[in-house]
Formats: structure tokens, sequence, C-alpha cells
């Protein structure tokens, strides 16, 4: 079983991403957390370990890029989706560096 955590400021999109991960991918796939934002989302990571974040980029507190540049300088990383409806490619294009 690999776990997930999510991380997006809006409930709405958490959730489904929980259904299209739990119940409709029919993976081995387990959401252990969900995060409001970066910070949350960097103290969760610690916490749970998990093989796969889904995170989005515009968020408040610490946005998805100093999430990115927090989890770098990591030993253990875990594997980065990332998921913005922001239309900057410009920042998108910073956070496939990470």
């Amino acid at each position: 079983m690999y776990s997930v955590v999510t991380i997006d400021d809006e409930p709405m999109v958490k959730r489904t991403l929980r259904v299209l991960i739990e119940r409709d991918a029919g993976g081995p796939f387990r959401v252990v957390g969900e995060a409001e934002d970066g910070s949350e989302g960097l103290e969760l990571i610690e916490r749970c370990a998990p093989d796969l974040v889904i995170t989005d980029l515009h968020m408040p507190v610490m946005d998805g890029l100093e999430l990115l540049e927090q989890l770098d300088k990591r030993n253990r990383k875990p594997e980065v989706v990332i998921i913005s409806g922001y239309d900057d490619f410009g920042y998108a294009q910073q956070a496939i560096r990470y």
C-alpha cells in the first residue's frame, strides 16, 4: 500500500482527490492526510512520511513552490504530483525544477 498526502486550500479538491485515489483508481493507494497549505503540509509529510504528495501551487501561508523547495533539501523525498489552476507558466516551470 502506498501512502498519499494531499495539500490544497480548496476542500472540494481534497475531497475529490480522496475519492479518485481511494475508490476510483482501484490501485494500492491510501490517503493518510490532508493539509490546507504548504506549512501544514510540511508538518504532515514529516509526521506521515508518505510515498506520494499531491500539492497545489497557489496556496496561502506557504505556497507550493516554498513547499517543494523545503522538500528538495531533504534526504528522503516523496514523489510529488503538482496540480494547479494558476495560469502563470513561469511559476509552473519553477515548480518543475524542484
